[in-house]
């Protein structure tokens, strides 16, 4: 594998999130650093969502991180600085000769303990470990939204060198406030706050190889549902009749 090629896969190995690239001047516009702070205003009013999603990799970054969409769901970060979540995702991968492959995934946590509810083995992998999700747990959690789940949403936008406002644009047919946000580390983030709530609704990342090719990961949502109501919490896993419970690690 090239250089270039592996110095993506450093790139995305964090769970990350179509882009316009945003041009590399420095400098907090005033708009910009007004529209966060709504943002954050708004996100800090979100105890638990719900949303479908859409992760994809473009260009070389297509070849590195497979493509994931499903719901998920996301409550406040707990004590143990964790975020619970319940997320039911479909992963596909392309393989050398180009034909995809799916399969679904259920897999959550409660903020202490993770889990993984397998349908066709019929058993439940829990344990703090978030290993125990088994070799998909980076890919499940790639829809995840940590911003929802942090009691200081967006409070590292402040320490970075360029917050721009880009045009408006239109995400699944919400008008968007678009922020371009650059800090001394990759990747510049672009963020699309929907206009009346301040709600993400695109979260695309952008990094530069070493031949300098850009290529972004891209997270969108759609029916983003603040507070929803639920008759049980939906971050503590169920164990189906005829299944069985392990501590062991999802293969």
């Amino acid at each position: 594998m090239k250089q270039a090629a592996m110095t993506g896969v450093l790139l995305v190995l964090a769970p990350c999130v179509l882009a316009q690239t945003s041009e590399k001047s420095g400098g907090k516009s005033d708009e910009a650093m007004a529209v966060v702070k709504k943002a954050a205003a708004g996100l800090t009013q979100v105890k638990t969502v719900r949303y479908k999603a859409d992760y994809i990799g473009t260009k070389w970054i297509e070849k590195l991180v497979p493509k994931v969409s499903g719901v998920a769901t996301i409550g406040s970060r707990s004590k143990y600085d964790i975020d619970p979540f319940f997320a039911v995702v479909t992963i596909t991968r392309k393989g050398e000769d180009g034909t995809e492959t799916s399969a679904q995934y259920k897999a959550g946590s409660d903020g202490d303990a993770y889990f993984l509810i397998d349908d066709e083995t019929k058993t439940v992998y829990e344990d703090m470990d978030p290993l125990v999700l088994g070799s998909n747990s980076r890919d499940i959690r790639r829809v995840l939204v940590s911003e929802f789940a942090d009691p200081k949403p967006l409070d590292s936008v402040k320490d970075a060198k360029s917050v721009r406002l880009l045009d408006p644009a239109s995400v699944d047919g919400v008008s968007c406030h678009v922020v371009s946000v650059e800090s001394d580390q990759p990747p510049v983030v672009t963020y699309y706050f929907g206009d009346k709530d301040y709600l993400p609704r695109k979260i695309v990342r952008t990094y530069q190889n070493d031949e300098g090719e850009e290529a972004t990961t891209e997270l969108t949502l759609h029916d983003v549902t603040p507070n929803p109501s639920f008759v049980r919490s939906p971050f503590k896993p169920v164990v189906p009749a005829g299944f069985k419970k392990t501590d062991d690690f999802a293969p």
